[in-house]
Order: structure tokens, then sequence, then C-alpha cells
């Protein structure tokens, strides 16, 4: 990704990748993936698919199994070096 993101961009987009999986839901930083939203496995793994396409990143297997709160994730992506941040709050 080459443009500037903030985290509020990156908090923003994650809520909204959670949110076309499943419409009916409303993710918010601290909603737990499987508990609050109902993703299973599969449905993880198509996260991770959709932020690796969305973001131009790989995300390491390892890493997405990890990934209990949409905050895990935005926190995630915050330590990745090829994504271009700004410190505007």
């Amino acid at each position: 990704m080459t443009e500037t993101m903030t985290r509020q961009d990156i908090e923003a987009k994650v809520i909204e990748l959670c949110k076309e999986q499943y419409p009916k839901t409303l993710p918010t930083l601290h909603s737990d993936l499987i508990n609050d939203l109902g993703f299973d496995s599969m449905d993880i793994i198509e996260l991770v698919f959709a932020i690796e396409e969305d973001f131009d990143i790989g995300v390491p297997d390892d890493i997405g199994e990890s990934w209990n709160t949409v905050e895990d994730i935005v926190k995630w992506l915050l330590t990745c070096d090829s994504l271009i941040l700004t410190q505007k709050r």
C-alpha cells in the first residue's frame, strides 16, 4: 500500500473488512472475532486474505491464527514496516 495511513484509517479499514464478512454485525476494536462476530476458522482465513489484498501485505499463518479481536489485527498492522503510517491522531 503506497498511500499514507493513520491508525484511524487502519482501524476503519479492518472494521470495514470484518463487516463485509458479516454485514449484520457491528464490529468495534474490542470485538472478539469468534465470540462477538461469529467467525469460524474459515472466516478468519478469508479475513486474512482480505487484509493481505487490501493492505498489500503478507500475513504469516501463525500471526493470523493469533488474532482474537479486531484490535489485535490493527496492532499487528501497525508493526508492519511495509505500511506507511502518519502520526496524526
